[in-house]
């Protein structure tokens, strides 16, 4: 990490090659992760772990986002599916760059 960006090397993560693979990444020094998410051919998306109901860590449950605390449900892109969470996940800015790298900015909101 430089700068507050993130660099990922799509290539080097099998399950980003496919739609809707999900990566689970922890910056350097930071204690939360966030999913990397390939929604389409476009760059993928970059969602918090952070449920927006009361905080706790959301994980990956057979195609969706789940809070374990609550039971809200995220879609893939982040949006609530089943509450009590009514605000998606956030969603970091993120752009590809040659060589197929994903540049993550994580003081940016997108």
């Amino acid at each position: 990490m430089t700068n507050g960006l993130l660099h990922v090397r799509l290539g080097e993560h099998p399950e980003l090659n496919v739609v809707n693979g999900v990566l689970r990444v922890t910056p350097e020094g930071s204690t939360d992760s966030l999913f990397v998410v390939r929604t389409s051919t476009d760059a993928p998306l970059v969602l918090s772990t952070i449920c927006t109901h009361l905080g706790c860590a959301v994980d990956l449950v057979q195609g969706q986002l789940v809070c374990p605390c609550h039971g809200s449900t995220y879609s893939l892109d982040g949006t609530v599916r089943r509450g009590p969470a009514v605000k998606p996940l956030a969603r970091y800015a993120a752009r590809l760059e040659p060589g197929d790298v994903l540049v993550i900015d994580l003081g940016k909101s997108a």
